[in-house]
C-alpha cells in the first residue's frame, strides 16, 4: 500500500535501509519520495568491490499475486515476514490516527488477481557520442554484439531463446550518452535471467564472425529510418552544426551503417573488431554502470542476488581514453561526476546560425523548426527551459497557434527541449518551436518567425515589469504535475527500470530524487527564465529548418537517377513533381546533399533585414491587440475534487482465486494458478439499454485513483458506404478535431485526454483522465459533433467552424492520404488488410472521391449520415452507478433531435471478411512496387486464416505464435540476414483467427523472403514434432503467464473490456479464460493445429490452406528484384486493381 503519511513512510524506509551493508554502500531513502499511490519499496546501494550503483525494487504488487498463487513462502527466504512487517507496520500507522486521503482503503480491499513479471536493466554511461573518429557506428555496435553470446553462455540465441520461452522478452538502445540493456521475465526465472544479463558485461565474445553478420542489421536498420524524414532533419542538423566531428561529437554519425563501420574503416586501415573491443575496455564497467532490478521479492534477496551475479563486472576501465568521466568522491553517493562531453560545450558554431535551411522531404509536408541553443538544461527544481516551452507552445487563446491558424498558415505546433540526447545533452540543450504548416504557410514563413519572436517579447516584457508573469501560469503547472506525479499509473516493471535507469544518467539529480526530480515543479524561479529568454532566445542564435515539398520531393530529384532499380516510371510524380524540382532549381540553384541520408537542401543566409527585424520584435514590449497573443488564460480543466468515491454497501468480495482443486494440472505443477471467476459486480454491467444508448459501467475497485474513462462509439448506418462517403467521415472528424484544439489542449495540461476517430462501425469517441472534469469535456465534444446534425442549413458548416478550416481541413486530410503507406512495411499491412475488408477503401480511393468536394456536398452527406444513429458506451473508474445514470441521460440528450432517429441494432454495419479460398497451389501473391521510389526495403506479409473465433483454436495459435516467434527470428534475422524485422503474430479480424508472418528487408528479394518463410514452415515441422514435453510445458507456462498479467492501469483494463464490447463478444475475462483453455492444451493438439493451418505439406503430399501473400518491391539493389514498373501516379489505383481482382477470385466468399 502507499505510504500515505509519516509513519507509513518511516515503515519502508526502515525496510529500506535494514540490510548488512559489508559488501555495500546503502544510499539515500529512494521512498520519501515516491508517489503517494506507489507501493513498491526501493533500496539504493554501491557494491563495494567494483563501485556498481545498484536500485532494487520489491515489487509488493507483484508479492501479492505471488502469495496467491504460491501459498506459503520459505521460512528462510524471510520474504513472507518481512512484506508482512511492512503492510503490518502501515496497519499500525493507520490505527494510530494517521491521516488518510478518503477511506479508500478501508473501502477498497480488492486486489487483481494475476501474475506481474520481474525485470532488470542497466544502463552504461556511454553512448554514440564517444564513438572513436575512426569509426563511427561503434557505441550502437557494440550495443548489437553483447547478445551474440558470452563466455558463461556462448550460444548466440542463447539468452532470447531463454526469455521468450519464460514469457519474457528483452532489447536495448543506443543513446548519445547512454546505452541501456533491459528484459523482463517470469519471477521464478529472474536470478537465472540475471545469470545470463550480468556475463554481458562480465565476458562478452564479440566474436568476428558474428560481428560480419550483425553488421548487416545495423545497415538493415539504418535503411528502415533512412527515409524517416525527423531522422533526415536530425542528421542533417548534425552534418552542418559548422563543427568537424572532432570539434564536437555533435558533427559525428551515430547511426552507424556499413560506409562508417566497415568501408571507410578498413580505407583507413582501421581494425574495426579492434575499436569495438577497445571500446568495451574503455566504457563498459561497473562505476560507468547503474543497474535497476525489480522483482516480487524482499529487497534484501533482491540485493544479494544482484550482489552474487554482478560483482565481477570489472570496476574499471581496461584502457584509457580521452574521453573518460572524471569523477570525484567515487564510490560514494554524494560522487560528483564530470561528463567529459561538456567540455565541448555548443554545438552550432556562429557561422551556421542565423542562417535558413530550405529541405527536401520524402513525404509530402510542410513544416518550420526554429532552434534555438542553449547550456545544460540542470536546474531540476524550476525547469526555466520546461516553463518557456508551456508559454510558447499552449495552444489556447492567446497563443502563437491560436493567431497563426486564424491566419490559416499553420495546423499544429509543438515547443521544448527535447528528450533525445542531440538536444539534451551534457554540452547543451536545444530548444526548438516546430509547427506544421499549410501550403499557404510555406510562403509566409517569414512573418510565422516574426510572430513567434513577437510572442517571445511580450513574454520577455511580463518578466521585466513589476508585478511578473502571472503567477496563476506557475500554480497551474505546478499543481497539475503535482496530482499527476502522485497519482500517475503503475508502469509495467519493464517501463519502470528503463525509466529509473534513465532518471540514474543525469547527474543534476540528487541522490533521492530519482523518481520525482524530473516530473514535478519544486520552485519558480523567474531570473532564470528571464536569463534564457534575454540570452538565447535571439534571432542570431538560432537557425531555421524550412521543410517542403513545395520545393520538390525526394522521389522527384531522382529523375535522372542512374540506379537501374529505378525506372522513369518509378519517380514520375504525381503532382507535378518535375516542375517543383525544375524551379526550385532556378530559384536557390542546385541543392547540397547530406552525405548519410542523402538530404538535399540549400542554405541561405537570413537577410540582415529580417534579422534586425526579428531583433526589434523581440525586444521586451506587450504584444499589439492585432497581433492576438496573450499569455495562457487560466484552466478551467484543474481539478478541484481528487476524492475517491465509495463502493455500493453491498459490494461483492471474494477471494482472487480458485479452490486448489480447481486450479491443479495434470503434470504440470508449475502451470500458474488462475484466479477464480469475478463476481458481477466487479465486471462491467449494463445501465442503459434504452432510445439509442446502451451504457456499460464498472466503478474501480483496482487502482484507486481519481480518473475514470469514457468510451463511446456513435454508430450510424452508412459512414463507410463508399469510398466517398468514408472520405467525409474522415473529414467530418477533421474538422471536429479542428474545432476543438483549442479546449482540448487546455484539458490535456490537466492531465484530461481526449480523441475522436472513426471505423467501420462509426466515431469511435475517448475521454479519460481525472474524473472531476471529465463529463463537462464530454459534453463539449458532442455538442460540437452533433453540431454537424443540427445546423439549420443543411448546406452549410456549423457557425462555430470559422472561415478557411473546411480548406485547411481539407488540405490536412489530402496529404495524409498521399503519405499514407509510404513505409514499405505499412503499406504491406494496408494492402493485406484491404486485400481480406472489401470495404476498407484505399486512401487513393478516398483522395479521388473527394476531388471537387464543396461545403454543400460534404454537409449533404454528413447530415444523411447522422440521421439514424445509436450510442455504445463504456464508464470505467472512480465514477459511481448514479454518475453511470447521469451520463446515459446526457447521451440520450446529445442523440436525441427531431432531424435524426434511433438507428435500430439489427441495422448495425456489419465487418465482413473475404474467406481466402483452401488452396494446395502456391499462395495467391499481390504484387506492389513501393509508393516511396527512394524506399530501399522490400516488405513479405503471409497471411494465413484459421476459422471463425473459436477459445481452443484462438489460444492454439496464440501458442504457435510463442513457439514460433524466437526461433524464426533467430534464423531468419541473426543467422541468415534475411532483414532487420522479422516476426510472426496471431491476428485476429473480424472474428477470424489468422497469423501473419513478415519479413522487411534491404538484403534480399521478395521471391527469396517468400520461398525462405515457407521453407521455414516446412523444416520447422520436425523440430516441432519432437519438441520436448519440459520445452512445450514451458512454452505453455510462459504463455499462460503472460495471459494472466495483471493490468498496470486504468486504461489497459478499460481498453480490454472496450475491445470485447466493440466486437460484441463481451468475454470480460478473456484472458483468464484463455488461460484456463490453454491448461488442456496438448502437444498434439499444438502440432495438429501447425498441420491443418499452415504447415507445407511434402512435395507428395501438399498441404491445403487459407493465404494470402503481399509483397511491396522497393529499390534496394538486393530487394529490388521483381519490382513491378508502374508509374509512381498510378501505384495506388494499380494496386486497388489487383485488389479487386483478387475479391473477384475469392467469388464473393465471406465469413458468416
Amino acid at each position: 500500500m502507499p505510504p500515505n503519511n509519516e509513519a507509513e513512510i518511516d515503515a519502508a524506509s526502515e525496510e529500506a535501509m535494514s540490510v548488512d551493508v559489508d559488501d555495500c554502500v546503502i544510499g539515500p531513502d529512494l521512498n520519501t519520495h515516491r508517489a503517494l499511490k506507489d507501493p513498491k519499496i526501493y533500496r539504493q546501494f554501491i557494491i563495494k568491490k567494483n563501485g556498481l550503483r545498484c536500485i532494487v525494487i520489491s515489487d509488493t504488487i507483484a508479492m501479492v499475486e505471488e502469495r496467491h498463487e504460491q501459498g506459503n513462502f520459505d521460512e528462510d527466504s524471510g520474504y513472507e515476514s518481512e512484506t508482512s512487517s511492512v503492510m503490518e507496520d502501515e496497519k499500525d500507522a493507520k490505527d494510530a490516527g494517521g491521516e488518510e486521503d478518503g477511506d479508500e482503503d478501508e473501502e477498497y480491499q480488492d486486489e487483481e488477481a494475476g501474475i506481474r513479471k520481474a525485470a532488470a536493466a542497466m544502463v552504461v554511461n556511454t553512448g554514440s557520442f564517444y564513438d572513436p573518429l575512426c569509426c563511427q557506428g561503434t557505441a550502437h555496435y557494440l550495443e548489437h554484439m553483447l547478445f551474440m553470446g558470452t563466455e558463461k553462455f556462448p550460444k548466440e540465441n542463447e539468452y532470447d531463446a531463454f526469455l521468450s520461452k519464460n514469457g519474457g522478452s528483452d532489447n536495448a538502445f543506443t543513446e548519445l550518452e547512454y546505452t541501456l540493456f533491459h528484459f523482463d521475465v517470469s519471477q521464478e526465472k529472474l536470478w537465472q535471467a540475471m545469470d545470463m544479463f550480468s556475463q554481458f558485461f562480465v565476458s562478452p565474445l564479440l566474436r568476428p564472425e558474428a560481428m560480419e553478420r550483425e553488421l548487416n542489421a545495423i545497415e538493415s536498420e539504418f535503411q528502415l529510418s533512412k527515409n524517416d524524414d525527423g531522422c533526415r532533419l536530425q542528421e542533417l542538423m548534425c552534418h552542418t552544426c559548422g563543427k568537424e566531428a572532432s570539434e564536437h561529437p555533435m558533427g559525428k554519425f551515430s547511426w552507424g551503417n556499413k560506409q562508417s563501420l566497415k568501408a571507410l574503416p578498413e580505407a583507413n586501415g582501421v581494425d574495426v573488431i579492434g575499436e569495438i573491443r577497445k571500446f568495451y575496455r574503455q566504457f563498459y564497467y561497473a562505476s560507468n554502470m547503474t543497474l535497476v532490478v525489480i522483482g516480487a521479492y524482499s529487497l534484501d534477496e533482491l540485493q544479494e542476488e544482484v550482489v552474487k551475479y554482478f560483482s565481477d563486472v570489472p570496476a574499471l576501465p581496461r584502457e584509457p581514453s580521452s574521453l573518460q568521466m572524471v569523477v570525484e568522491d567515487e564510490g560514494t553517493f554524494e560522487r560528483v561526476v564530470h561528463s567529459p562531453i561538456k567540455l565541448f560545450g555548443m554545438p552550432f558554431d556562429s557561422l551556421s546560425l542565423g542562417q535558413m535551411y530550405r529541405i527536401v522531404p520524402v513525404r509530402d509536408k510542410h513544416s518550420l523548426t526554429i532552434t534555438w541553443q542553449l547550456p545544460p538544461q540542470v536546474d531540476w527544481k524550476a525547469k526555466p527551459a520546461d516553463y518557456i516551452a508551456h508559454l510558447l507552445g499552449h495552444e489556447s487563446k492567446g497563443s502563437i497557434l491560436s493567431a497563426l491558424r486564424a491566419k490559416a498558415w499553420v495546423t499544429s505546433c509543438h515547443a521544448g527541449v527535447g528528450s533525445g540526447g542531440y538536444e539534451n545533452a551534457s554540452s547543451h540543450a536545444l530548444f526548438s518551436f516546430s509547427v506544421t504548416l499549410s501550403e499557404e504557410g510555406v510562403e509566409y514563413w517569414s512573418e510565422i518567425v516574426a510572430t513567434v519572436y513577437t510572442y517571445i517579447g511580450m513574454v520577455r516584457h511580463h518578466c521585466q515589469s513589476p508585478c511578473g508573469l502571472p503567477s496563476y501560469i506557475y500554480d497551474e503547472l505546478k499543481s497539475v504535475q503535482d496530482v499527476a506525479y502522485q497519482y500517475q499509473d503503475e508502469p509495467s516493471p519493464e517501463e519502470l527500470v528503463e525509466l529509473v535507469a534513465e532518471a540514474s544518467t543525469c547527474s543534476y539529480l540528487p541522490a533521492d530524487r530519482l523518481l520525482d526530480g524530473n516530473s514535478v515543479l519544486q520552485a519558480f524561479d523567474g531570473e532564470a527564465i528571464k536569463v534564457i529568454l534575454d540570452g538565447y532566445f535571439k534571432p542570431t542564435n538560432s537557425r531555421v529548418d524550412l521543410t517542403s515539398s513545395t520545393f520538390g520531393r525526394e522521389t522527384d530529384f531522382n529523375s535522372g537517377s542512374n540506379d537501374d532499380n529505378v525506372t522513369m516510371e518509378d519517380t514520375a510524380s504525381p503532382n507535378d513533381g518535375a516542375d517543383m524540382v525544375e524551379s526550385s532549381r532556378q530559384k536557390f540553384g542546385e541543392p547540397t546533399q547530406e552525405p548519410n541520408f542523402g538530404t538535399r537542401h540549400w542554405c541561405e543566409d537570413i537577410e540582415a533585414a529580417v534579422l534586425t527585424e526579428w531583433e526589434d520584435l523581440c525586444l521586451p514590449r506587450a504584444a499589439p491587440k492585432s497581433s492576438l497573443l496573450d499569455v495562457p488564460p487560466l484552466n478551467p480543466f484543474i481539478p478541484a475534487q481528487l476524492k475517491l468515491k465509495p463502493l455500493p454497501e453491498d459490494d461483492a468480495r471474494s477471494h482472487p482465486l480458485a479452490d486448489e482443486s480447481e486450479t491443479r494440472v495434470e503434470d504440470r505443477t508449475h502451470f500458474p494458478a488462475i484466479p477464480s471467476a469475478a463476481p458481477e459486480s466487479h465486471l462491467p454491467c449494463l445501465v442503459s439499454d434504452t432510445n439509442g444508448v446502451k451504457l456499460y459501467h464498472l466503478q474501480d475497485r483496482k487502482f484507486k485513483r481519481p480518473i475514470a474513462e469514457l468510451r463511446l462509439r456513435i454508430v450510424c448506418a452508412g459512414g463507410n458506404q463508399s469510398p466517398f462517403v468514408r472520405a467525409c467521415s474522415d473529414l467530418f472528424v477533421t474538422l471536429c478535431k479542428d474545432e476543438l484544439i483549442e479546449l482540448c489542449y487546455q484539458a490535456s495540461t490537466c492531465e484530461l485526454g481526449s480523441n475522436i476517430s472513426i471505423d467501420d462501425i462509426g466515431f469511435p469517441i475517448r475521454v479519460h483522465g481525472f474524473d472531476d472534469k471529465l463529463l463537462e469535456l464530454a459534453k463539449e465534444i458532442l455538442s460540437v459533433f452533433f453540431s454537424f446534425r443540427d445546423v439549420e442549413e443543411e448546406d452549410k458548416l456549423p457557425s462555430s467552424i470559422k472561415a478557411g478550416r473546411f480548406e485547411a481541413c481539407l488540405e490536412m486530410l489530402l496529404r495524409s492520404y498521399r503519405n499514407a503507406g509510404i513505409q514499405a512495411s505499412r503499406y504491406s499491412a494496408d494492402v493485406r488488410l484491404r486485400s481480406i475488408r472489401p470495404t476498407n477503401w484505399s486512401c487513393i480511393a478516398k483522395a479521388k472521391a473527394l476531388e471537387g468536394i464543396d461545403v454543400a456536398s460534404f454537409m449533404r452527406t454528413v447530415s444523411s449520415m447522422l440521421r439514424q444513429l445509436s450510442i455504445d458506451a463504456l464508464l470505467h473508474g472512480n465514477v459511481t452507478l448514479a454518475d453511470a445514470k447521469d451520463t446515459a441521460l446526457m447521451l440520450q440528450k446529445a442523440i436525441t433531435s427531431p432531424t435524426s432517429s434511433i438507428l435500430p441494432r439489427e441495422k448495425f454495419p456489419q465487418e465482413t471478411l473475404i474467406q481466402l479460398p483452401l488452396s494446395f497451389a502456391e499462395s495467391y501473391t499481390i504484387i506492389a512496387p513501393t509508393k516511396d521510389a527512394t524506399e530501399s526495403n522490400t516488405a513479405v506479409e503471409i497471411y494465413f486464416q484459421v476459422s471463425k473465433d473459436d477459445l481452443k483454436k484462438r489460444v492454439l495459435v496464440d501458442l504457435l505464435e510463442h513457439v514460433l516467434y524466437e526461433p524464426l527470428f533467430d534464423q531468419l534475422r541473426t543467422k541468415e540476414q534475411f532483414g532487420y524485422q522479422v516476426s510472426c503474430g496471431a491476428r485476429w479480424t473480424a472474428g477470424i483467427i489468422g497469423m501473419s508472418f513478415r519479413v522487411v528487408s534491404a538484403a534480399k528479394s521478395a521471391k527469396e523472403i517468400t520461398s525462405r518463410i515457407e521453407r521455414f514452415l516446412l523444416e520447422y515441422r520436425d523440430e516441432l514434432a519432437n519438441m520436448p514435453e519440459e520445452t512445450f510445458t514451458e512454452h505453455l507456462v510462459g504463455l499462460a503467464k503472460t495471459k494472466l498479467q495483471i493490468h498496470n492501469s486504468l486504461e489497459e483494463e478499460t481498453s480490454q473490456f472496450w475491445y470485447e464490447i466493440a466486437i460484441g463478444r463481451r468475454d470480460w475475462e478473456v484472458h483468464r479464460n484463455e488461460a484456463v483453455s490453454l491448461r488442456g492444451i496438448t502437444m498434439e493438439d499444438l502440432l495438429t493445429c501447425f498441420d491443418e493451418y499452415f504447415y507445407p505439406g511434402t512435395e507428395d503430399k501438399k498441404n491445403e490452406r487459407r493465404r494470402i501473400t503481399i509483397q511491396v518491391i522497393g529499390t534496394g539493389e538486393e530487394a529490388s528484384s521483381g519490382r513491378p514498373a508502374i508509374e509512381s501516379a498510378k501505384i495506388g489505383e494499380e494496386v486497388d486493381k489487383m485488389v479487386a481482382t483478387f475479391h473477384k477470385t475469392t467469388g464473393g466468399a465471406v465469413w458468416k
